[in-house]
């Protein structure tokens, strides 16, 4: 773990397990031995880059799985907070 530039110096910098990275890659390469990690991801600690490695190899019950992930609410124009 070291400094750069997005961090203050003195501060750490937490890099996800190798087998998150790992999981990810093979979901992005449609390899299926993925599908049980990356669903443990989608459940505990959801990322953009997870979400898409399952999207890439899911199938009917994954699709549904993705669906069922709650949306953050964001603003739109028009719309009252």
């Amino acid at each position: 773990m070291g400094h750069n530039g997005d961090t203050r110096p003195g501060e750490v910098v937490v890099e996800p397990p190798a087998g998150t990275k790992t999981a990810c890659a093979l979901g992005g390469m449609r390899r299926n031995e993925a599908r049980p990690r990356l669903i443990r991801l989608l459940a505990n600690t959801p990322s953009p880059e997870a979400i898409d490695a399952f999207a890439r190899i899911a199938d009917d019950d994954g699709v549904v799985l993705l669906g069922q992930r709650p949306q953050p609410v964001t603003a739109r124009p028009g719309l009252r907070p």
